[in-house]
């Protein structure tokens, strides 16, 4: 209904299973949290349309929807900090312009690299954006990530799930804490080069074997799966363990 997006007091809105026209007018002037699931845009630019009548918002979740425009466009909001665009098929170009965004976390819904976007553009928020979260579930390689990784100077978090990497990979980041793999296969001649980092996890990866550059302080986290690995696979991550600077046995 028109008065729930033209509620003037409105601070928190979730809405599921829903359709979009071009018709709607959204007026949302203390929104704080917007949740958006199961639904659906008709028209190009309605999505950044819908957050552009939210000036406020500082958090916005978008899941399992669909809009006509491949392009996801962030807009910049001046309060807005945290986005997250989880399970939304068809996004080719993902471009944030929100100077302030301080986490962006991008989750594809199917395993088929065609729809992994190919074009991501976060210059904008370059130097705000402090933790990323990347779930492609075996949509896309690692090594796609490299470059656009590699322009957040500041990054401090990163979370990568369901990553596959069949070449190398280089991660170099000066200010990067954590570094999280879970459920990434095949990562293989990866250099990691992060004099800040304080914590390197790895949860069902098969080689999380990273030649590394890290701080003194860095804590390792390893949740491995033994079945089908040799001796050989066994012996590498002793060798490795035995590189770090605080190994004993």
């Amino acid at each position: 209904p028109q008065f729930v997006v033209e509620a003037r007091w409105l601070k928190i809105l979730g809405l599921s299973g829903c359709r979009f026209t071009t018709c709607l007018d959204i007026k949302l002037p203390q929104l704080q949290s917007l949740s958006l699931c199961h639904s659906c845009f008709d028209d190009k630019s309605l999505l950044e349309r819908f957050l552009l009548g939210c000036p406020l918002v500082e958090y916005v979740k978008i899941s399992c929807c669909n809009w006509m425009d491949k392009l996801l466009s962030v807009p910049n909001l001046p309060e807005l900090k945290h986005f997250e665009c989880l399970f939304c098929d068809m996004v080719d170009i993902i471009q944030i312009n929100a100077v302030k965004l301080r986490t962006f976390s991008f989750a594809t819904l199917k395993e088929v690299k065609e729809l992994w976007p190919m074009t991501i553009d976060w210059t904008a928020c370059a130097t705000a954006l402090k933790e990323l979260k990347i779930y492609a579930n075996g949509a896309a390689d690692i090594d796609m990530l490299e470059t656009p990784i590699s322009q957040l100077l500041f990054l401090e978090t990163l979370d990568i799930r369901g990553c596959k990497s069949y070449a190398g990979f280089k991660i170099s980041n000066q200010n990067l804490k954590r570094l999280i793999f879970r459920d990434c296969s095949h990562m293989s001649a990866t250099q990691l080069d992060a004099p800040k980092l304080e914590l390197l996890e790895f949860n069902n990866c098969d080689k999380p074997f990273l030649p590394c550059n890290a701080s003194n302080k860095l804590q390792i986290h390893f949740s491995l799966f033994f079945r089908g690995h040799s001796i050989e696979w066994l012996l590498r991550l002793k060798y490795f363990l035995g590189t770090l600077k605080h190994w004993e046995d």
